[in-house]
Order: C-alpha cells, then structure tokens, then sequence
C-alpha cells in the first residue's frame, strides 16, 4: 500500500519497469550490504527502457556479491553493455562485481583483450571506462601485441605499408597513458616496453607521434622510436626524438642530419640543428674515409645532393637550396675541407651558391686559390672575374699595389676569356652541356 502511495506523485503511470527499483529498494534494505547495489536499482528502470540488450537476469546478481558464478554476466555480456553505452555507474557496479567474485575481467583469448577495449574506447565515458578496466586486470599489453603482430605479418615487416591495418587501434594508449595511473607506472618502470611489444614499429608505420608523445615515458621509448624511424628513414620521427631530448652520442651522429638531406626535409634537419645536433662533421660515421659518400662535411653534402638533383628532382631543388642556407645560417664553415664547398659550387658553375657561401664567410685564398683556378681553367669568365675581384680584397693581394693588383685581374681575365672561347668550341663540337645551362637545354 505504501509503494502505492510513493508512486501516486509520480509523473508517470506504475509500470512493472517503474516499480521493479522501489520493490527492489525494500528488499535491498534487509541485505547485508545494501550500498553496494542501491545506487544500481535507481538507475535500473532507465536501463531497460533504453537498452534492447540489457540482460534482464543480471537483476539478480545486484542482489547480492557473493551470488553463485552462474549468475554473473558473461564477457560477451559485459562488451555488449559497454557496446550498447550502458552509463558508467552502471558498468563500474558489474565490473566490480566481477572482481569480488573472482572472475576473470577479460578472457585469455587476444581478440577478447581486443574486443573490451575497442568497445570501451567508443564509449561517451571512455575517459572513466579504460582507466577502471586497466585497474581492474586488462592487460593493455596484450592489446598492443595483438595488433602489431598483425600489422607485421600484413606489412611482411614493414615492406609493404600498404598493407597495414586500417583499424585505429593506438588512439585508445593516448587515454590509457593520460587517465590510468597503473598504465602510466607501467610504461615508466618497463624501458623495454616498446621494444617488448613491437609499440615502436607500429607508432613509425602509422606515423602516429601523437601517441609516441603520450606514451614514450622511459627515455629508452624514446631511442627506440627514434631507431625504427632511421630504419624506415622516417625523418619526422627522428626530429621528434631529438625533441623530446636524445644523448650526446646521437647529437654528435651525422646519420640523422644526412638522411634529412637525402630526402630535403628542411623542417626535420631544422629542427635536429635547434636540438643540438653537431654540423661541422663528416656525414660518413667513418670520417677517416668520406670517399663513402663522397664528401668530408654535412655542408659539402647538401650541396652535393643539390647538384646531384638538379634535374631530377625539379620540385624539390628549392628544397635542397634552403638546406644549404639553413646549414650556413647554423654555422657550418664555409671552408671545411680546405674550401671544397666553394670548389664544388664554381666547378658546378652556380654562381648563385658561390656568392652565397661567399657572403657566409667562404675564402676565396683557401688552398691555394683552388675554386679562382678551377673558374680560370674551366672558362668561366663571370664567375672568375667576381672571385679575383674578392681575392683583391683579400690577404692574399693586401700586399700589393692597386697597379700591380690591376694588371694580375687583366691577365687573368685575359686568359679566362680565350679559355672561354676554347672551351665553348670544344662543348659545341662534342654536344656537351654546361651543368649551368643544363635546365634550359632540357626543356628545349
């Protein structure tokens, strides 16, 4: 009589739905531990009403936690509560429940592992869901493996990238690193965490840094993104590393700088350099024999690789004009290797980058005058003139007079321009092209 008198305020008419909670409320009351399903029964009618799939008889494991394991809601039960959004109050009652009872959270299968946490992840309250998941037994770890085991097997190790999941399955270690203290504790005190898991692999070939800076804890995660993203020659990843902070043993490795000049990534290069990376070394590890790659300094290189393309790579050549400034800019010397650069630019006959280096600081007196003797002998009578008038001023001709100094220029240029003629009569009669007007005769 009572209930019925509670309910007669009510805005709604008494169903059996409205009145299973209140029933349930009078009951609960002569349990030993009512608090601990109350808050469920007031929730109950809302739950069948909007939940198709709701488990009627889970009505009776709130009654009691020390219930027999047949009244406990199976896993597939708890995903498709968490699939069909059921409010995380609620869901916190059933997982702890399972807890009390000795149940298993998750199941030993990996698509199990899989299955909780890609339902949770979708969830309104995912930020909530994941961290008590976590802390009640999900083993993240199992999810991680999961997955990059497979992207391996489909990408045949990373060879065809094409081939690698399409499924989003790293956005949910963003909320478990963010909003789960066990997960978090777990990757600071595990450094083999990434290694261990193939996390590094799969973070490089989705190029998903986002969740590298959310879940590279351990300084080791880190090296290890920054190891897979010299594999994959992923320069974007490297520039991250450096970013987040690498030892002197990676700053003082001309690696990362040279994969950033083989493939123009000016930004990545730009930002190793602002990291601290060294620039006057040799891009070789094995400085005693540049020969490797043909040259003795990061700065000579980058140019070399300018000259390299030149035709080839069209779109990226004002790429690679930007990664010579932004080394001179940084302070590479302009006369490392006896002056080299200077040589590798008149021998190229580019009189834009030969003025450049020359405003960098570029010697025109370096070894000898070897880039005024290469314009002589080549016949390159502009590019001559302007670098005997820049040795003019220089210590080499401080010494004499401005008539002695006069009449070395004459001759010079005298002999620059019968050379020119020689030479050109020479090209013209075998079809060769100067590397400076070679743009121009190929679009012809």
């Amino acid at each position: 009589m009572s209930i019925h008198k509670k309910n007669s305020h009510l805005s709604f008419s008494p169903t059996l739905q409205t009145l299973i909670p209140e029933i349930l409320e009078f009951i609960l009351v002569f349990l030993p531990a009512p608090y601990v399903v109350s808050p469920v029964c007031r929730q109950f009618h809302t739950i069948v009403s909007k939940s198709p799939s709701f488990k009627r008889r889970w009505l009776r494991i709130w009654l009691h936690p020390k219930l027999p394991d047949a009244f406990l809601p199976t896993y597939s039960e708890l995903c498709k509560a968490v699939e069909t959004k059921t409010p995380f109050n609620i869901l916190m009652q059933i997982i702890d429940l399972q807890r009390l009872c000795n149940k298993p959270l998750a199941s030993s299968l990996d698509d199990s592992v899989t299955k909780l946490v890609d339902v949770a992840f979708l969830h309104n309250e995912s930020d909530q869901l994941i961290p008590l998941l976590i802390s009640r037994g999900l083993n993240m770890k199992k999810y991680i493996e999961y997955h990059t085991s497979k992207d391996i097997q489909r990408t045949k190790e990373g060879i065809h990238v094409e081939n690698r999941l399409p499924k989003d399955y790293l956005s949910p270690l963003i909320v478990a690193a963010k909003k789960s203290k066990t997960f978090f504790d777990q990757l600071a005190i595990s450094k083999d965490f990434f290694t261990g898991t193939e996390l590094a692999f799969a973070i490089v070939l989705h190029e998903r840094l986002d969740v590298a800076s959310s879940v590279a804890i351990h300084q080791q995660h880190i090296l290890d993104i920054l190891e897979e993203s010299v594999d994959r020659q992923y320069t974007t990843g490297i520039a991250w590393a450096f970013q987040q902070g690498v030892g002197t043993v990676q700053k003082n490795n001309p690696l990362y700088l040279r994969l950033c000049i083989e493939k123009a990534d000016v930004e990545s290069a730009k930002i190793i350099i602002n990291s601290g990376a060294s620039i006057n070394i040799s891009p070789s590890n094995r400085a005693n024999d540049p020969s490797i790659y043909g040259a003795t300094s990061l700065l000579e290189f980058s140019i070399q690789c300018y000259f390299q393309n030149f035709i080839s790579e069209e779109a990226n050549r004002e790429a690679r004009k930007k990664m010579i400034c932004l080394f001179l800019d940084s302070g590479a010397d302009p006369n490392a290797d006896d002056g080299r650069p200077l040589a590798l630019c008149v021998t190229n006959h580019n009189q834009e980058l030969m003025r450049l280096l020359l405003q960098k600081g570029a010697d025109v007196n370096c070894s000898n005058r070897w880039a005024v003797r290469i314009a002589t002998d080549c016949g390159y009578k502009d590019m001559a003139r302007e670098l005997y008038r820049k040795a003019r001023l220089s210590d080499g001709f401080t010494n004499q007079t401005s008539s002695n100094a006069s009449n070395v220029v004459k001759d010079m240029v005298k002999k620059v321009s019968m050379l020119s003629k020689s030479v050109s009569f020479r090209r013209k009669s075998e079809g060769e092209v100067s590397p400076g007007h070679q743009k121009n005769n190929a679009s012809i």
